[in-house]
């Protein structure tokens, strides 16, 4: 394990007084020492900034600062990683390149911030919003999105590869297994599945033909040592959806193991499964983690539109130039979607989002 610098030593100490009153940073200490492999056994009647700092140079010393950070950072509250002071520690911890391991290349401050401030449009997906930024804080970052179709399950997806889109550091994995299902037709397998993952993230050894004599732990054997040994500044969001019943079982085993590695081994990856009603089938201590995300399945008609259009006004104006008022703003957007499309679009967000987004780039920025 890698040693902090001094300076940065210093630092993590300034931001744990800015968050863990004395009681609390004992707690955290507890729980963490079967990780760390230290108790709190420094001078107890010094100050306890002093006191702090010690504890960190004895995990600098023994080269386990770095899972005390890991769980530090899960004991935060989304306020507290929203905080400057903690956004900025984070920041520089990232980019300190001596460090390789997997947890200097994922930035919990950046992913947060930038669900925050991600304004794309959205008609009663709040609390989406509020899960994905819970995962910031806490160890498994993987979220279940279900929904009946056209309840607007790809619009998730279109999300989270925006989000990738604004920063460099993440990289957006989509695995859709309707596409497999169209290319394999039949059952869709673990081996169909680890190709896929394979070819999106580079990894070697997996051809576009199917696998003989495959065995998914070994995939996920070798998936982790790729992750782990990855160089690049790079978080991964892993989006696999359009599960059905042609998902084997195996393939869902393989699934439930990969979920499994990267909560226990702390790699910088977020899994997102939508449409995964098989996940109620799993054991463990998954199971008990993972809490899916139900939208809502109903019909919107123009009030909605019009409240939904406003909403995208006033999130515009703080970041464009904009020229027109909200009600010439109403008025252009108006017949982006007619009463008729409103018949047969229940609650279809991917569709009316695109329309207004592709409108006001081209109306706004390009105007």
């Amino acid at each position: 394990m890698s040693k902090l610098t001094g300076e940065l030593t210093t630092k993590l100490k300034l931001a744990i007084l800015s968050t863990h009153p004395e009681e609390d940073f004992l707690e955290l200490v507890g729980d963490l020492e079967e990780r760390t492999g230290i108790d709190y056994l420094v001078e107890t009647d010094g100050p306890f900034g002093g006191r702090v700092l010690q504890y960190l140079q004895l995990l600098n010393k023994k080269r386990t600062i770095l899972d005390f950070i890991t769980g530090y950072k899960a004991d935060l509250e989304a306020p507290q990683l929203a905080d400057p002071d903690i956004i900025k520690f984070f920041e520089q911890l990232s980019n300190v390149h001596e460090y390789n391991g997997p947890f200097w290349r994922y930035n919990p401050a950046t992913f947060n911030t930038s669900i925050v401030k991600n304004k794309l449009p959205f008609i009663d997906r709040d609390e989406i919003r509020k899960r994905l930024l819970g995962l910031t804080s806490n160890d498994f970052k993987m979220l279940v999105v279900n929904g009946e179709p056209q309840s607007g399950l790809s619009y998730f997806g279109w999300f989270a590869s925006h989000i990738a889109e604004e920063i460099e550091a993440y990289r957006y994995v989509e695995i859709d297994l309707k596409d497999i299902d169209l290319q394999t037709p039949g059952q869709i397998t673990d081996a169909d599945i680890a190709i896929a993952i394979a070819g999106k993230i580079g990894m070697p050894g997996y051809s576009a033909d199917r696998l003989e004599n495959f065995k998914y732990r070994s995939f996920t054997g070798k998936l982790s040592s790729y992750l782990h040994e990855q160089k690049e500044n790079v978080t991964y969001l892993f989006f696999i959806h359009h599960f059905n019943p042609t998902v084997t079982e195996m393939a869902m085993n393989m699934v439930q193991n990969i979920a499994k590695m990267l909560y226990m081994e702390h790699l910088p990856c977020y899994l997102f499964l939508s449409g995964c009603r098989q996940v109620e089938d799993w054991v463990g201590e998954l199971k008990e983690l993972i809490d899916p995300v139900d939208i809502g399945y109903g019909s919107f008609n123009r009030d909605d539109l019009e409240e939904f259009y406003k909403g995208a006004y006033r999130e515009i104006s703080k970041k464009y130039a904009v020229t027109i008022s909200e009600h010439e703003f109403l008025t252009a957007t108006a017949s982006l979607v007619s009463d008729a499309d409103l018949a047969v679009m229940p609650s279809n967000v991917t569709v009316v989002s695109r329309q207004v987004l592709n409108w006001y780039k081209t109306f706004i920025k390009g105007g």
